[in-house]
């Protein structure tokens, strides 16, 4: 099957406080984009990833290899697949583009085995394979809280077109997160007074 890789962005991101065992607690509305990575998944007789991606990783470290792992052990799989990539997604451009093409794979899994288990609750336990998983397998405009693993459903984002620029740099997730001060931080955006716009389609 071929399955589409949702891009998403903050629309909102409020670092509330850094937690004792060193993630941070978070309040965020995210949002889907249509620009999205492809996933060509066909069963085979051993796992592969390709990409058109020179940059993209292709072995287990890559976000789509390691939700895989996840869905054979939870389930016991024997399936094996190959996996093709069109990459369109930036890398590092905190587009979600290794979570999305992650979250894909696991709705590809849950469709392609008929694995029984609803989805939202494969993608609560998906929270181990990256804190943006869970978002995406459910995707749509969410309030997402904890470190990003708790989803609660907010109304439609209007249509609007959004302008993103990905300047010449990469920046990683975990090295900002490192370095953040989060005790230093004086201002805060308003998330629910977004949260109320969506709900008035403002």
């Amino acid at each position: 099957m071929k399955i589409e890789a949702n891009a998403k962005i903050n629309l909102s991101l409020d670092v509330v406080r850094r937690r004792p065992d060193g993630y941070h607690e978070l309040r965020m509305i995210m949002m889907p984009l249509r620009l999205h990575d492809t996933l060509d998944v066909v069963c085979s007789s051993r796992d592969i990833l390709e990409s058109d991606c020179p940059d993209m990783p292709c072995d287990e470290s890559n976000l789509i290899m390691r939700a895989l792992a996840f869905m054979r052990e939870r389930y016991g799989l024997k399936e094996h697949f190959h996996i093709r990539v069109e990459k369109r997604i930036p890398m590092q451009a905190g587009l979600a583009g290794g979570s999305a093409d992650a979250g894909a794979m696991i709705r590809a899994v849950h469709a392609l085995c008929a694995i029984s288990e609803p989805l939202e609750q494969v993608a609560e336990a998906a929270k181990c394979v990256g804190a943006d998983v869970p978002y995406c397998i459910m995707r749509g405009s969410v309030l997402a809280e904890g470190i990003g693993e708790k989803l609660t459903r907010l109304a439609p984002t209007p249509a609007c077109h959004v302008l993103i620029a990905k300047p010449g740099i990469h920046v990683s997730t975990k090295f900002v997160y490192t370095n953040l001060k989060a005790g230093e931080l004086k201002v805060h955006p308003d998330i629910d007074g977004q949260i109320q716009a969506l709900e008035k389609r403002d």
